[in-house]
C-alpha cells in the first residue's frame, strides 16, 4: 500500500513539475517545435479548459460584449470610418488593444497571420467530433516536428447579438490588419473540411487563442561548481542574469552562452535574450597547489 501511494505522489509530483515548466504569467503553453519557438496557450481567452469557447472580441477591443456592431465598436462606427488603424496597411495591434496582452499579461499577445500560417504550414489538423469524451467538436493541432499537440474548438464567433456556427466552425483573431480594406482584419477560420486564412469585418466577435514568444535558458552541468539563471524562460530582449559559484578551491574558468552555434555576449553575469532559446555552460579549475620548500 505504501508502495503504490508513494508510486501516485511521484507521478503526481511529475505531472505538476511538467506543468509548472509550461506556464507563463499563470498561463500554459505548449511548445509545438515551430520554426519560429513561438508558445501556442492551451485554451482560448476567457476559457479554462481546451474545449471551452471562451470569450469573443472584436478586433482591437480587449473585452466581450453582448452585442457586435459598427455602431459599438471602438475604432469606427462604419465601413468607411474608421479612426485607428487605417493608414499603415500592414500594421499590427498595439499591444494595448491586444486582448491577449491586455488579459493574460506577461509575454502572451494575439498571433499574426504570418504566425497561424506558421502553424498549420508545419503541424497536422485533424478535426473531431467529439474531442476528449467532451462532446466539442474542434481542430486537433498536433506538431510534425515532436507530437505535441494543441485543441482548438470550433467556437463559431458572434455576428450582431447572435452566436453562429458553433459546433461546426472556427473563427480566431490574428493581430494583422488586412492590407487591402483597413476595415477587415486577418483571421484563421476552419471547418470539418478546410484550414486557411481569411479575412472578416474588424467589429465581429471571434475568439482569441494566445501566443507567447518565450525561449528556453537551460544550464548545463558543470564540475567544480554551479551555475544558476534567475528564469528558465525569457523573451528576447530580456535580460537574464547568471549566478556562478565556484566550490571550495576552485574559480571559473570560462562561462559560454550560445545559442545553437552562436555565441552571446555575457558581461557581468549578465546577457540580452536573443529570439531563440540559449544553452549556458561553464567551466571551472581548481585554485589549490602545494608549495614545496626544499632545506
Amino acid at each position: 500500500m505504501g508502495k503504490k501511494l508513494f508510486l501516485l505522489a511521484a507521478a503526481l509530483c511529475g505531472a505538476l513539475c511538467t506543468q509548472a515548466q509550461n506556464l507563463e504569467n499563470g498561463h500554459e503553453y505548449v511548445d509545438l517545435g515551430l520554426p519560429s519557438g513561438l508558445k501556442w496557450a492551451t485554451v482560448n481567452i476567457g476559457a479554462t479548459t481546451p474545449e471551452a469557447y471562451g470569450n469573443y472580441y472584436a478586433w482591437g477591443e480587449t473585452a466581450p460584449k453582448e452585442t457586435y456592431t459598427w455602431e459599438n465598436y471602438t475604432y469606427g462606427t462604419s465601413v468607411n470610418d474608421m479612426t485607428k488603424y487605417t493608414d499603415d496597411k500592414t500594421a499590427v495591434l498595439d499591444l494595448e488593444d491586444d486582448a491577449a496582452r491586455v488579459n493574460w499579461g506577461g509575454a502572451w499577445r494575439m498571433p499574426t497571420n504570418d504566425e497561424w500560417q506558421e502553424l498549420i504550414d508545419n503541424c497536422n489538423l485533424t478535426w473531431t467530433a467529439d474531442y476528449n469524451g467532451t462532446g466539442v467538436a474542434g481542430r486537433i493541432v498536433t506538431s510534425k516536428a515532436n507530437g505535441n499537440s494543441i485543441f482548438l474548438p470550433a467556437a463559431g464567433s458572434y455576428k450582431s447579438s447572435g452566436l453562429n456556427s458553433a459546433g461546426s466552425s472556427g473563427d480566431y483573431w490574428s493581430s494583422s490588419l488586412y492590407s487591402n480594406y483597413p476595415n477587415y482584419a486577418q483571421y484563421m477560420t476552419f471547418a470539418s473540411y478546410y484550414m486557411n486564412e481569411n479575412n472578416n469585418f474588424r467589429f465581429d466577435g471571434l475568439s482569441v487563442r494566445p501566443v507567447a514568444a518565450i525561449y528556453a535558458v537551460t544550464v548545463n552541468a558543470s564540475e567544480n561548481g554551479t551555475v544558476e539563471a534567475d528564469r528558465t524562460t525569457a523573451q528576447m530582449g530580456d535580460e537574464v542574469t547568471l549566478t556562478v559559484t565556484p566550490n571550495e578551491g576552485c574559480e571559473l574558468g570560462q562561462l559560454v552562452v550560445k545559442q545553437g552555434e552562436t555565441e552571446i555576449a555575457v558581461s557581468n553575469g549578465k546577457f540580452t535574450m536573443p529570439a531563440g532559446e540559449v544553452a549556458v555552460s561553464a567551466t571551472f579549475k581548481k585554485t589549490d597547489y602545494t608549495i614545496t620548500v626544499e632545506p
